[in-house]
Order: structure tokens, then C-alpha cells, then sequence
């Protein structure tokens, strides 16, 4: 039977259910083609050995089925307006494509596409239900339905690829090496590893994702990616006035570049090895129960890049050749102010324990910043100095206490005139006017007289200080 017979048949009504091997290529176009409204067109355990096209049919009334169908050659469905289409147990050994149509209600269920590319280009439909459980890694699909209120995608098995284009409303489920998302006019696309089983809806698969990617976008929807495993996470260029979402994710590799959310939540995340946030504006974001890495680091961190101390003075009076250039002050920059946003965020949301190890971090590169090219006044230099070295800005309670010990003793001795007796009732008297002299309020003892009260007061201004930055380290966690 050839591509004319089928369509007289199709046209007449005489049959509408067909069971055939075809050799050779059908191409059935109703174009130009009139007659009355068909019913459904069926196609059942067909086998089509050559390319296989159907195009150009406009009957609102009608569907189209395969069912057990083994597809060996290039397949395509285009122009069609139609009530519904349905793929079920079908094979296809090379691509298929659906295009520039319009379907009610568009299924693909448990098909196999081992080599090829399943895609959908500008398909209009009310419902798009695909699910199939294929093991095989080279599947790939692409989906671009601009106007279809409910896609759902679910994979039992491992699919390679799978790109949404213009998508409305989605729900993915499953396991993919690549998923890429590329939509602005969205409701909401969900993306979930929960695909029921087929004997019990109760049975749940844990999935995976290896790269999920949204790139270069103004997204206009919700999106929640919820309770997954995934390799690489890349929001490149994403600007949303609505929502993202990120809820019980195991990332091993994420990476936000220039990300400018409205609403972005975080709620249990669990980063493995790789996070990296450059230019992004994080003043939205809403976290919770986050395992970060090490000491909340970015990756390739310049908290990792040792800047000399006094780096500065020597590229202005001793002329070195400056190790960084504009290009690494401008990236260290980026970073801190990543660091200022999860600061404030964490804050915002009075989760002031992990804020302080963010704030630790922002204030480190703004020290490191200021020994590459200085920008504050030389005062608020040397008082950023004092904070970073008296107690690593009120993060330590142990330098404080460290540096109290060596002035206080070096200036104590320097009152008494480095006079050391060798006797218990010395030893006593010494041991209080150590401790005397440590109250940056005593009365001055009158065993400190001329050179001695000078010294004295530098004692003084000394102890207050350390002994503030001690209370103030102690106190980090006081702040509800």
C-alpha cells in the first residue's frame, strides 16, 4: 500500500485502522485535499522502513495513534490540527519531529529512541504527556511548546539531553545528562525527581541530573527545581521578576553568573565540591539548612591569594611590578560583595551564625583589596588593620587574649624597669601589680612615677582595646 492509497482510504472512511510493513517512504500530506471530518486514525504494530511524513491535516474532530510502531527512518508530523496525538511502545531508530501544529492533547508514552532527536518546534497543544523508560544515555529530546498550558515530562530511565524552548507550564521528572531551560513567557516549570512507578504510585525513583542549565534569559515564570542529585547547576545571565526555587538539592558543581532574581530560595542544599557566584545580585535570597563547603567559600576564591602586607607601599615607593592587574581587583571585588549579599541575606532572616562566617569572608577581601590599590583614607587603613590583626574582625577570642599577654607583659616590665626578684613574696607582689595594671581604670599606683605614667597610659588605651575586641568576640553568638 502507497502514500495515495492511504490517504483514499483516509478520505472515504473505507479504512481507518491500518496493521503494515511499508518498504517504502510514506509521505501522506492532505493538502489541498477536501472531505468531511474523519474520525481516529489509527496505526498499529506498523512497521516503516523508509521516512515516514504526515502533514497538512486540519480536522479539530480527529486523532492520529500509533501504537506498537517501529519507526527505521526519519519521521515527521507537521501542519496538523487535530484533537489529539498519541505515541504508544513506539520504536524510532532516527529522529522525529513534531512542527508547527496544533493538539488538544499530545502523549508520548514508553517510546524508545535510541540514536535520534525527539522534538517538538512551535506545537500548540492544551496537554503534553511524555514518559518513557528507556535506558538508553542517547535519547535526547527538544520541546518547544509556546502555547501548551501543561507539559508533563517523566523518564524512568537515563535520557542524554533534554531542552525546553518557550514552554508555559512544565513538570519534569527523571534522570537527564543535559537538561537546558530557555523561556521567558512561563507560569511556572517544576523540576522534581519523584517518577511513580508503574505497580504502585507509592514507589518512588530517585533521579539525577548531570547538567541542568538556564542561560541568557529574562525568565517570566516560577521555577522549582525540588529534591535532586545534580552534577552541575549554570544560571547564566538570568534575569527573573518572579520566583526560582531550590529546595532539597545535592549539587556537586554550581555556578551563578549574573543572576537577578525577584524571589530566590534556597532550602536545603547540600554543595559538594564546587560553588562559584560572580556578579550576581543575591539581596533576594531567602535560604535555610545549607551545607556549604569549607569555611563557606566560593570556588577559585581570592581568600586563597596571598597579598603581602605592605604590597602597596612597595609598588608605590619601591616600584615593583604589580602582580594583579584591573581585571583581579575587579573579581575580588565581585566577590566580596557575593559575600556582603549572603551576609545580609542570612541576616535578614536572623540566621546571625552563618552571617558571621560570610561577613568574616567579606571583610578578609576588603583588607586584601585595600593592600593591592588602598581607595580609603590611610586612617580607616590602619583601622581596618587593627581589626583584622586584634581579634580577625571580632570572629576570634584567642588573639585578643594572645595580644593583651605580649603589650601588657612587654610594657608592665618596662614600668618596673625589667626588675625580676627571684623569691615567692617578689613573686606575689608582682603577680598583683600585673593584675592591677591590667584594669584600664585602676588607680595609678605611686610606685609609677615620671617616664613610667606615659608608659602607664598607653597601657591603658592598649588593655581597653584588646580587653573590647575580647568581649566582642565572646559575645559573636549573643545576638538574637
Amino acid at each position: 500500500m502507497n502514500s495515495k492509497e492511504i490517504i483514499s482510504k483516509i478520505i472515504t472512511g473505507e479504512q481507518l485502522t491500518f496493521t503494515e510493513t511499508f518498504s517504502s517512504d510514506v509521505d501522506l500530506d492532505f493538502k489541498e485535499i477536501v472531505f468531511d471530518q474523519i474520525g481516529r486514525i489509527t496505526f498499529t504494530d506498523c512497521v516503516f522502513n523508509a521516512e515516514f511524513g504526515f502533514s497538512n491535516l486540519e480536522k479539530s474532530n480527529s486523532s492520529i495513534r500509533f501504537i506498537n510502531c517501529i519507526f527505521t527512518g526519519i519521521s515527521s508530523i507537521s501542519e496538523v490540527k487535530i484533537s489529539d496525538l498519541k505515541f504508544r511502545n513506539c520504536s524510532f531508530n532516527e529522529s522525529c519531529s513534531i512542527r508547527n501544529s496544533e493538539i488538544s492533547e499530545l502523549q508520548i508514552h514508553e517510546c524508545d529512541l535510541p540514536e535520534g532527536l525527539f522534538s517538538l518546534y512551535k506545537v500548540t497543544s492544551l496537554t503534553t504527556n511524555i514518559t518513557w523508560e528507556t535506558e538508553d544515555p542517547k535519547m535526547r529530546l527538544s520541546i518547544d511548546v509556546p502555547e501548551t498550558e501543561d507539559l508533563y515530562i517523566a523518564s524512568r530511565g537515563n535520557v542524554k539531553m533534554l531542552m525546553l524552548y518557550n514552554v508555559k507550564h512544565a513538570e519534569v521528572l527523571g534522570s537527564y545528562e543535559f537538561l537546558m531551560v530557555y523561556t521567558q513567557k512561563c507560569d511556572s516549570i517544576n523540576i522534581e525527581n519523584y517518577v511513580p512507578n508503574r505497580k504502585s504510585d507509592s514507589e518512588l525513583i530517585y533521579k539525577k541530573i548531570y547538567d541542568l542549565r538556564q542561560v541568557d534569559q529574562i525568565f517570566n515564570g516560577k521555577l522549582k527545581i525540588e529534591d535532586l542529585e545534580i552534577e552541575t547547576l549554570f544560571l547564566y545571565n538570568v534575569d527573573s521578576p518572579h520566583s526560582i526555587s531550590l529546595i532539597e538539592l545535592q549539587i556537586v558543581k554550581a555556578h551563578f553568573y549574573d543572576v537577578n532574581i525577584k524571589s530566590f530560595y534556597w532550602n536545603q542544599l547540600e554543595f559538594k565540591e564546587y560553588l562559584s557566584i560572580e556578579r550576581g545580585d543575591l539581596s533576594t535570597l531567602k535560604a535555610s539548612n545549607i551545607q556549604w563547603l569549607k569555611g563557606k567559600r566560593m570556588s577559585h576564591s581570592f581568600l586563597d591569594e596571598p597579598v603581602p602586607l605592605f604590597y602597596l607601599l612597595k609598588k608605590k615607593w619601591l616600584k615593583v611590578e604589580d602582580q594583579y592587574d584591573k581585571d583581579d581587583v575587579i573579581q575580588l571585588q565581585y566577590e566580596r560583595e557575593t559575600y556582603r549579599q549572603l551576609k545580609s541575606a542570612f541576616s535578614a532572616t536572623n540566621n546571625h551564625i552563618e552571617s558571621l562566617d560570610f561577613y568574616k569572608n567579606e571583610m578578609r577581601l576588603l583588607w586584601k583589596e585595600l593592600r593591592i590599590n588602598g581607595g580609603i583614607p590611610f586612617g580607616d587603613r590602619v583601622l581596618i588593620f587593627l581589626n583584622r590583626w586584634s581579634s580577625n574582625f571580632g570572629q576570634s577570642w584567642a588573639l585578643p587574649l594572645l595580644w593583651i599577654f605580649i603589650f601588657h607583659s612587654l610594657l608592665y616590665f618596662w614600668i618596673i624597669n625589667f626588675q625580676i626578684k627571684c623569691n615567692w613574696s617578689e613573686f606575689k607582689l608582682g603577680f598583683g601589680q600585673y593584675f592591677e595594671l591590667l584594669n584600664p581604670v585602676h588607680k595609678t599606683p605611686n610606685y609609677v612615677k615620671g617616664f613610667a605614667i606615659g608608659i602607664e597610659f598607653f597601657m591603658r588605651v592598649i588593655d581597653g582595646f584588646l580587653i573590647y575586641h575580647f568581649v566582642r568576640a565572646t559575645r559573636k553568638f549573643g545576638k538574637i
